[in-house]
């Protein structure tokens, strides 16, 4: 599955290794970037300033159910609430600091509930063992996004106003958060200085934080390297991290591999780089603009290309980093993936 969030075919396509399968349509003014996926339904969110909306896509029944957002809440990253306060889905709500609980009757718009006490900038949320756990940016992101601190998990449980916090520290400008049985992977974005634009600093590099949320302990952060920005993750089908990121101020982007359970690269790399070397059957370097990898490592790739952003899937190899296969998407402005 990918999401297209840019040019004229957003929405999400279906596809298999030979051929592009149905496209489920999302609105043009649609400007989500990340996509949740749990069996047979994805969940997706549109911010503040295309159409502050979580779409759910039931992708056995077809179609999209969607829900607006509270006015200006800037609407950020999403899961199914997996029946917590009877809600289907969670909704990360970054202005105006709270958690959104969306219900889905029969037919027609969910309606939604609010949850206060959530951080300072809830960015992303994912369900455990009963409860929701909401990654605090921990940044006024209702005003110019300046870093308040370390960045935190916030527990939010469904009988009690009581929040439990742990703080990632060192990480400022968390993001994600991707659930592994007890442990849950923290991606961080890093640090960037646009002030001099078009002229771009990387400050600090995005990183990936392990926490184990039975004990509610930090077992330990992997920064990428120095002179890259920007840190969105997925987990493999074999286990092992997979971290796109901008390498450089050109905004080339690059795969890291990472084993979790030693916080540790991992994968063939590009020489003098922790990247992994992907190359396209043309001999030039796999340029990816999401990645995942299936049980076997191949990498999958989604891949954005000439003036409408065209988007295919390429397949790697997991052991030489050599193109595989190309599905063509349907879509344009490919941001996620996920395998199902």
């Amino acid at each position: 599955m990918v999401l297209h969030a840019i040019g004229a075919l957003k929405g999400v396509t279906v596809n298999d290794t030979a051929a592009a399968g149905p496209r489920i349509a999302l609105p043009a003014e649609y400007d989500g970037g990340g996509m949740f996926l749990h069996a047979d339904t994805a969940v997706t969110t549109s911010s503040s300033w295309g159409t502050n909306k979580l779409y759910l896509i039931p992708l056995l029944a077809g179609g999209v159910r969607e829900a607006e957002m509270p006015a200006g809440a800037n609407a950020a990253g999403a899961s199914l609430a997996h029946g917590f306060q009877g809600a289907h889905a969670a909704v990360a709500l970054r202005a105006t600091q709270r958690l959104g609980l969306v219900t889905f009757g029969a037919a027609g718009a969910g309606t939604v509930t609010q949850l206060d006490a959530v951080g300072r900038c809830p960015y992303d949320v994912a369900a455990h063992a009963g409860n929701l756990w909401v990654v605090d940016y921990n940044a006024a992101c209702d005003a110019g996004y300046q870093s308040l601190g370390d960045s935190r998990l916030i527990r939010v449980e469904p009988n009690s106003a009581v929040r439990d916090t742990v703080r990632l520290p060192g990480v400022k400008n968390a993001t994600g958060i991707i659930m592994d049985g007890d442990l849950a992977y923290v991606s961080a974005i890093g640090d960037a200085d646009y002030s001099a634009y078009p002229a771009v600093t990387f400050v600090t590099p995005g990183s990936i934080t392990v926490v184990n949320l039975r004990t509610r302990q930090v077992v330990g952060t992997l920064s990428l390297p120095q002179g890259t920005n920007g840190a969105t993750a997925s987990l493999g089908a074999d286990g092992r991290l997979y971290v796109v990121a901008y390498v450089n101020t050109s905004f080339e982007q690059g795969v890291f591999a990472i084993n979790p359970a030693s916080l540790s690269f991992a994968g063939l790399r590009n020489p003098g780089s922790q990247t992994l070397r992907l190359t396209r059957a043309s001999g030039s370097p796999g340029q990816c603009g999401a990645a995942t990898a299936n049980a076997l490592g191949h990498v999958y790739c989604v891949v954005n290309q000439g003036a409408g952003q065209s988007t295919s899937v390429v397949v790697f190899h997991a052991s030489t980093g050599a193109e595989i296969r190309t599905v063509a998407t349907g879509g344009t402005g490919g941001v996620a993936i996920a395998l199902r």
